[in-house]
């Protein structure tokens, strides 16, 4: 199969049900694309899953239509070090990584979403007007997302949150509201450098979750119309260095 810009696709999309699955490591997930079905383009985890992915994995160049162009996730899931994810897209939330532990009742999923040291989220965007995060959407993780140390954003791009969006006020179909909150917790040395949020928050975007920054972080030319580095509203807590 080839994408329309005549990139060869890189692996085969993969769709976890059953709990404690593994991607090796030193997977690639290249140029593919979703454009009909609520999976991300290269792996989705659904409520009743999780997944262990090895060190060294790349995600390059997918898209989506929905939300999470590389990687979506309504369960459980760790990826080890060295984790790589440029120039991914969606029309929604998550140009690289969407993160929901609920279901479609509201339902708590929970399970830890854990991202190894020196990850790189590089050029990623969430192109449909209005949505969030460039790089990571985290619309409601209870189980609390966790990325390691010397991590690396850059180039990422969305309405609000550049590079990172994380909340808890959204409310899934039938009109229940999911309970807990978002956390997101990121390590030592950290960079944020040339995000743009074309609203809020430039590198990170943080709405009614708590937030803690780790040692040593820069941001540097991030861009927003409000909050070039970050937008923190009806915070439950923020913490940097």
């Amino acid at each position: 199969a080839a994408s329309a810009d005549t990139s060869t696709a890189v692996g085969t999309p993969v769709y976890i049900n059953t709990p404690d699955q593994v991607i090796n490591s030193g997977e690639e997930f290249s140029n593919l694309k979703n454009e009909g079905n609520q999976n991300a383009a290269a792996v989705t985890v659904d409520t009743k899953g999780s997944v262990t992915i090895g060190d060294n994995v790349q995600f390059n160049g997918n898209s989506n239509a929905n939300s999470g162009g590389a990687m979506k996730s309504l369960g459980g899931f760790e990826i080890g070090n060295n984790a790589k994810f440029s120039g991914n897209t969606s029309k929604k939330g998550g140009g690289a990584l969407y993160i929901r532990q609920s279901d479609n009742t509201g339902a708590n999923t929970s399970g830890l979403a854990k991202i190894g040291d020196n990850a790189t989220f590089e050029n990623n965007k969430a192109e449909g007007s209005g949505w969030l995060g460039g790089a990571i959407a985290a619309e409601y993780v209870p189980g609390g997302l966790q990325i390691g140390n010397n991590a690396k954003f850059s180039g990422n791009e969305a309405a609000n949150g550049g590079a990172v969006a994380v909340w808890s006020d959204g409310q899934v179909s039938g009109g229940t509201k999911p309970t807990g909150s978002s956390s997101f917790i990121l390590g030592d040395n950290a960079t944020f450098a040339n995000n743009k949020a074309t609203t809020q928050g430039g590198a990170i975007f943080n709405a009614n979750a708590s937030v803690e920054v780790g040692n040593g972080a820069k941001f540097e030319e991030n861009t927003a119309v409000n909050a070039g580095a970050i937008s923190n509203s009806d915070s439950k807590g923020m913490i940097i260095g």
